[in-house]
């Protein structure tokens, strides 16, 4: 197996980012970067005044935390 893997550096699989060193931080940094692009990206959602806090916080857990949990559990 280690010859398949011998000289890479970087690779995103599934979404997760693997590197040779094994450090997860970077793919750490990679999810709060696209949860941050998710979230700016409803901003103008959840400033709107027409919309009440239940459901801000609703759009949020379906559409913003998923983004940074996606395959934590592997």
């Amino acid at each position: 197996m280690d010859s398949c893997l011998k000289g890479f550096r970087k690779l995103k699989y599934l979404g997760s980012l693997i590197n040779s060193k094994n450090v997860k931080s970077e793919d750490i940094n990679l999810r709060i970067a696209a949860s941050d692009r998710c979230f700016c990206s409803l901003g103008q959602t959840f400033r709107s005044r027409a919309l009440s806090k239940t459901i801000k916080i609703a759009l949020y857990k379906t559409m913003v935390k998923p983004v940074v949990v996606y395959g934590s559990e592997t």
